[in-house]
């Protein structure tokens, strides 16, 4: 039996909107009110990602030092550190001016 593979296209619609993550996705999200310093850092999250798209990847890396610094003030260095990983990767692929 030969079943043709099914790729992501043929299953979405072409015309398919992609939606902003928003916060009633959290996965385990119970539904109360999301703390402010959740809700700065999400805005952060997407002004970086803005930034990128944008091509402009030294303020992407500077907000997101900003967001790993709230991090690391939550006790999350984790998150800090990773943040700050993505940041330095962002300040490579800065051209430097002459």
């Amino acid at each position: 039996m030969f079943v043709q593979p099914i790729n992501f296209t043929s299953i979405v619609s072409k015309n398919a909107q992609v939606k902003a993550p928003s916060f009633k996705s959290y996965e385990n999200h119970d539904g109360s009110p999301i703390p402010e310093i959740e809700q700065v850092k999400y805005h952060k999250t997407m002004e970086a990602e803005h930034h990128i798209q944008n091509g402009d990847y030294a303020s992407a890396a500077k907000v997101k030092f900003e967001i790993a610094d709230i991090c690391r003030r939550q006790g999350k260095e984790r998150d800090a550190y990773l943040l700050e990983c993505g940041a330095k990767k962002l300040l490579s692929k800065v051209k430097p001016r002459i």
